[in-house]
């Protein structure tokens, strides 16, 4: 998959959605702030994968 702006504001726009969406299922904030940090880890993986992709 190639990487253009547009598919990268597609992915952010992805992962706050992913975001919002856990924040209104979970009742417990200690919960929410673990699934957003655990998706942030994730995202940074990804991102890190990509760069190496592209190098």
């Amino acid at each position: 998959m190639k990487w253009t702006p547009r598919s990268v504001v597609q992915q952010l726009s992805v992962a706050m959605l992913t975001e919002k969406i856990i924040k209104m299922t979970t009742q417990g904030e200690e919960d929410v702030e673990e699934k957003v940090a655990l998706l942030k880890l994730d995202e940074e993986q990804t991102n890190r994968a990509k760069n190496e992709h592209a190098k």
